[in-house]
């Protein structure tokens, strides 16, 4: 079953590379809750059918000349080794600045507050590349003191996957862009739909939740800083030192209901509601084989406040669908839909 289970994923796969575009949008309703059946306001769901042409979008260069520029990028930046680092950077130093404008320049020295990252951290593996999407995660963040100084912390995200793969220094898990062999080879074949594609490294995004209290109160719940990767688990880091404490569910232990271990599946972006202190996140689920046999997308919508109890919480499937972003409205969810279906 597991081996009819990878052909399908596969197709599927390939029907993305080969999905057929449209040229129309539309943004249709799914369901509605009256404001009364919750406490915080309702929202709808939902998806605009988007398309366009590739075919006729402007372009400034040719595709070997693209084609070089991505090799020199891949084949350098993306190679390097990446190491935690704790750095204290002065501002003010004229071997790190250029100012343009003395002015502005002192009123930028006074900024005080913390902005975070998250993204690659090198496509090297052992002696293999790994695609980027599916890299190890690499967490930065860059806190201003307000007196000229930056201090830039950068970890790696310490999943179980992640841990495994840099102490054995090679791929374990192929992914769905990825390899662990060679496919060159017959043994290389069946290594790769052998692996499992779970490739579970956190490494998109970086939200801090709680929102710290600007009147200098303590919130019930000390913030964390929830990252994740696409159709992976919500991992939390101590927003200050950026190690790595454990999945959401383990620090926070009310959540194992909402997000049970190694069982739970989000999209990577989430979302904040401010005028409701929100923090809004979505979990999504592929079901195989799903209806006619061509596969099904769930998705639930699940909004916390600032104790991480969940205050509402919509679900809705629909046929499969490919989709990485989404976003708030005060009454919907948008979600758009790339037209994909198996040829």
């Amino acid at each position: 079953m597991a081996f009819f289970r990878f052909l399908f994923q596969s197709a599927i796969l390939m029907s993305i590379m080969m999905a057929q575009v449209s040229a129309f949008s539309t943004c249709s309703p799914f369901g509605r809750l009256r404001s009364s059946e919750l406490q915080s306001p309702s929202r709808l769901m939902s998806i605009v059918e988007q398309g366009i042409d590739i075919s006729q979008l402007p372009s400034s260069s040719t595709p070997e000349d693209r084609a070089l520029k991505a090799k020199q990028v891949w084949t350098t930046t993306a190679l390097q080794t990446v190491e935690n680092r704790n750095d204290i950077i002065s501002l003010q130093n004229a071997d790190n600045t250029r100012v343009y404008n003395q002015n502005l320049f002192d009123q930028f020295l006074k900024v005080q507050g913390t902005y975070f990252m998250n993204g690659l951290s090198s496509c090297q593996i052992g002696d293999r590349l790994i695609h980027p999407f599916e890299a190890h995660g690499n967490c930065k963040s860059l806190v201003f003191d307000g007196e000229g100084q930056l201090h830039y912390t950068s970890r790696i995200i310490e999943t179980p996957l992640t841990a495994n793969e840099r102490k054995q220094n090679k791929i374990l898990n192929r992914g769905v862009m990825s390899t662990v062999a060679s496919m060159d080879s017959v043994w290389g074949k069946i290594q790769n739909a052998m692996s499992s594609q779970d490739r579970d490294t956190a490494n998109l995004v970086a939200n801090l939740w709680p929102i710290p209290k600007e009147n200098g109160s303590n919130n019930s719940i000390e913030p964390v800083l929830i990252t994740c990767t696409d159709n992976g688990e919500p991992y939390a880091l101590d927003p200050k030192t950026l190690q790595t404490k454990g999945r959401l569910s383990e620090v926070i232990p009310k959540l194992v209901k909402v997000f049970p271990p190694g069982d739970s599946k989000c999209l990577a972006h989430a979302r904040y509601d401010e005028s409701n202190e929100r923090f809004i996140m979505c979990k999504y689920l592929m079901d195989v084989p799903g209806e006619n046999f061509m596969g099904n997308s769930t998705m639930e919508f699940v909004e916390f406040d600032s104790n991480f109890d969940v205050v509402s919480s919509r679900e809705f499937s629909t046929r499969f669908m490919v989709f990485h972003d989404w976003i708030i409205t005060q009454n919907y969810y948008v979600v758009p839909k790339n037209p994909a279906y198996l040829k």
